[in-house]
């Protein structure tokens, strides 16, 4: 059986993975490793944002949409 699982989960894991099984060995690797991690959460910061502004441009045009209705059809001719 296959759970699904979010991207951010597995990129979560492979980070975690890399730091367990590859043990710094120098405080650039250990920098690495936390910039990856950093990176990994901005990526998903920026896939959210992405959906809320969908969900903003949506709201934006019912919102038109309704002030369109409520001027009548003359209005919208002129």
């Amino acid at each position: 059986m296959v759970l699904p699982v979010s991207r951010q989960r597995l990129c979560a894991q492979s980070t975690e993975q890399q730091a367990v099984s590859l043990p710094p060995r120098s405080p650039v690797s250990a920098l690495i490793i936390a910039l990856m991690h950093e990176f990994e959460s901005l990526e998903e910061l920026f896939y959210q944002l992405k959906a809320s502004g969908k969900a903003i441009r949506k709201v934006a045009y019912a919102l038109v949409t309704v002030y369109d209705n409520a001027r009548g059809p003359k209005a919208r001719k002129a």
